[in-house]
Formats: C-alpha cells, structure tokens, sequence
C-alpha cells in the first residue's frame, strides 16, 4: 500500500553491528544487549517486508486492510482505547480515542496515522515483542531514564505505556509469555509455521546454507 512506502525510505541507512560499533553509533544499540542494534531503521525495513510481501502474500491473513486475521486481532488490543483517526476506519468499528481512560493495550495517538497504518505498526509490535528488539531495548525511543513517567512501549509496574504495552523490557522470554497472554490472536499469526514470519533478530551476520 501506498502508505507503506513512505515509511521504508530510511531503511536504505542500515547497518550492521561491526559497522555501527566503527561508525560510533552506540546510540543505536539495544539498551539491555550492546552487542545488537535497535533501531528505527530496522522497523521501517520491516515494514517493507510485511506491507509488499506478506500483505500480497497472504492477503486473507496479513492484509493492512479492515476483514484480515491481522487486523482483527489488532482491533482485539486495541478494546476500548479507540481511534485518533476516522481515516480508514469503518463507520461500524470507529471509538474516540480514549487513552489513558480505557483498558486496550495498542494506543497510538497519532492522528496521521491511518487504519492500514495503524495495522503496519501492529505487525512489528508483535514481533519486536517476540524478537527481543522491544525486550532488549530500543535506544531511540527510550526516554524513560529522563522521563519515567513517558513510556512509549512495555507497561511496567510504575508506567503505562503510551503506544504499545504487551511486551516486558529486559527479559525476552518474559516479552514472549506476555505477548502470548495478552494477545493469543497476533502471538498465534506470527508464530505459525505455515507462514514463517521471521522471528529472528538480524545481528548483520549472515551465513546462508
């Protein structure tokens, strides 16, 4: 989808780990693990992958747009929390966006990003869940050490995260249990065999078979 191209211009930037650690980007390792990187550009390739291959794949089950399994699950976390956008939205599914008065754990509140957006972001929340890319920590969104009270992903005992709460920063198996918990549909999507979403973290090492 158009939508979609927009947000993978950057991912042109990538680097691998050697690379970075040459280039003095500490910036963009993984808080909890400094051997990995977590960064934007890695969700924004991501992005690529699931927008113009899984979508078109497999339309019934991956498509950004309102009927697919992905997006009925997405609209499972989402509950009561609502829209900050009507656009794309169906009339017949369309709440206010009520966060942080509502008990849904996906709450995006950016009004520019629309459902099939929304959905993109859905798709990597997931997986950056189960990959350890939101477990181990990502750098550029981490303003928590500044700002406790500003979480933007993985609810804590203190905080509610303002985008995405299923996931638990600094242990990865934790992040996998709760995402499985908290959300069985998207867990079950994901880790299907039939469809082999990757769910290994790139480290920029690659040895192929």
């Amino acid at each position: 989808p158009d939508a979609a191209r927009g947000r993978i211009l950057h991912a042109a930037n990538v680097h691998s780990v050697s690379e970075s650690a040459a280039d003095g980007d500490s910036h963009l390792r993984c808080v909890h693990r400094q051997d990995m990187i977590c960064d934007a550009v890695l969700e924004e390739g991501f992005h690529l992958v699931t927008d113009t291959g899984f979508a078109y794949a497999y339309p019934d089950i991956f498509d950004v747009r309102y009927g697919s399994n992905l997006t009925s699950a997405m609209l499972g976390t989402i509950g009561d929390c609502g829209f900050n956008t009507t656009s794309g939205v169906p009339p017949d599914i369309y709440k206010a966006f009520a966060f942080p008065h509502c008990s849904g754990a996906y709450h995006y509140g950016d009004y520019t990003c629309e459902f099939e957006c929304l959905a993109t972001e859905y798709f990597h929340h997931l997986v950056a869940s189960h990959n350890g890319e939101y477990a181990w920590g990502r750098a550029d969104l981490e303003q928590k050490h500044k700002h406790p009270e500003h979480l933007r992903l993985c609810s804590n005992d203190k905080s509610r995260a303002t985008e995405w709460e299923i996931c638990w920063e600094g242990d990865l198996s934790t992040s996998q249990k709760v995402l499985q918990e908290r959300d069985p549909l998207g867990f079950g999507l994901i880790s299907n065999p039939l469809f082999r979403v990757p769910l290994r973290m790139p480290d920029g090492r690659y040895t192929p078979p």
